[in-house]
């Protein structure tokens, strides 16, 4: 649709302001032309009629020019003849001096034997005009008022098509309607502003597609890569395994009465880093595949995660006489998979009961955003060595790769008699 078809909403209400004008003006000269004029006719002839009785009354009790001349000075214009036709009132008048106005109100009437005529031009006064007009004013307010509401009615239902217009353009947005959206001459909008906005929304359509496509190819990119990562960390993984099984082969043929004391060490410990290898090779194949495998992760407890723990270590706990004191605030509700939140708490438990001293207190205070442990650890002298050691989990590198790319972080905190481990909301 071209430009010049469409109308401009400015335009359009000036347009209907003058034409409301307009029509107001011409109810309320019709209406003060057909009825204040007969109105006021009406109260001239009313008020003249009166004044002719009051002059008959007058006749009949007072002196003539007594009477009349009150009247003529208001404006009347009264002659009086006799039985024979003569002026008897005024007496200095001539008869061409007499003429009565034939646009006026006239009557003639008998009192005494004598004939009385009485003229007066239209005319009403002031007061007597503004009661009249105040008289219709109701009927021209209530005129006024069905107009308005008539003109204001057209105007609004021109503004309604237009909004409902848009409305099914967007609705149109939302469907993916591509067809009708990038054409907005089927909407046949007429209202330039209504046009410019349906505009507006085309463009950032078209912006919010082109961006959509290009994060959907990186999201692809993305995808491409995780699962190129995957592939290769399970093949690595799995040529490890070989190796790995060897050498335990080898090393139980090794005839170990036969060895001296110092390869007898050697030999155990050779079989501990061995051990230690796969379990760690098995830890980060569980961590790989449950990060890269599509799952819908919910909130999930981390009080129900402790729970569980806690009844897994049970007899470690009562072997080294440990207490743990969980103080809960709030329940922490991290989103992320159930495996993994179980995975992180049971290994930095591990590593609190494994470090902590007989008869000591692991503390874990969990609020709504954090979970920190404090546990005395005695045996660690550097804070580098902690979760590297046998028997100590998975270690940090683990625990970065298992909330690599979620909301949580964790942090170590070493003071004079105890550590903190504490994981928190990005």
């Amino acid at each position: 649709m071209k430009r010049k078809d469409r109308y401009n909403l400015k335009k359009m209400t000036i347009f209907f302001s003058i034409l409301l004008t307009l029509f107001t003006f011409f109810v309320i000269i019709v209406i003060l032309t057909l009825q204040i004029g007969k109105q006021i006719e009406g109260k001239q002839k009313e008020n003249f009629e009166s004044h002719i009785e009051d002059i008959k009354v007058g006749l009949s009790k007072k002196d003539m020019a007594e009477v009349l001349d009150e009247y003529t000075q208001q404006g009347y214009s009264i002659i009086v003849f006799d039985q024979s036709d003569n002026i008897v009132y005024p007496e200095t008048a001539d008869k061409t001096n007499l003429l009565l106005n034939p646009n006026g109100l006239v009557s003639s009437f008998s009192v005494n034997d004598q004939r009385v005529v009485v003229s007066y031009p239209m005319s009403i006064s002031s007061e007597d005009a503004t009661m009249a007009y105040l008289s219709i004013l109701p009927i021209i307010i209530i005129v006024l008022m069905v107009v308005v509401f008539l003109i204001l009615r057209l105007y609004l239902n021109v503004l309604k098509k237009e909004m409902d217009k848009i409305k099914e353009l967007i609705l149109d947005i939302k469907q993916n309607n591509l067809n009708y959206v990038y054409n907005l001459s089927h909407y046949n909008i007429k209202v330039s502003e209504f046009s410019d906005m349906a505009e507006q929304l085309k463009e950032m359509y078209q912006e919010n597609q082109l961006k959509e496509q290009a994060l959907n190819s990186e999201i692809n990119k993305v995808n491409k890569l995780q699962a190129n990562s995957v592939s290769l960390f399970n093949s690595i993984a799995h040529e490890m395994k070989t190796p790995l099984m060897s050498s335990r082969l080898l090393m139980e043929r090794i005839e170990y009465d036969d060895l001296n004391t110092k390869n007898r060490g050697i030999l155990e410990d050779l079989s501990g880093e061995l051990v230690f290898l796969e379990n760690f090779t098995k830890e980060m194949l569980f961590v790989a595949q449950r990060k890269n495998q599509s799952f819908s992760f919910f909130e999930n407890s981390v009080c129900e995660a402790i729970t569980k723990i806690e009844k897994n270590y049970y007899v470690l706990l009562n072997e080294k006489h440990i207490v743990m004191k969980i103080s809960v605030k709030e329940d922490f509700l991290m989103n992320l998979d159930r495996l993994l939140i179980e995975k992180v708490l049971s290994n930095l438990i591990s590593n609190a009961i494994y470090y902590s001293s007989d008869y000591s207190t692991v503390e874990i205070d969990i609020t709504s955003c954090s979970i920190t442990i404090i546990n005395p650890i005695d045996s660690i002298l550097k804070e580098e060595d902690i979760f590297t050691n046998n028997q100590t989990g998975i270690g940090l590198f683990l625990i970065d790769m298992m909330l690599l790319e979620s909301d949580y972080h964790h942090t170590i905190t070493k003071t004079d008699n105890c550590y903190k481990v504490m994981i928190s909301i990005n």
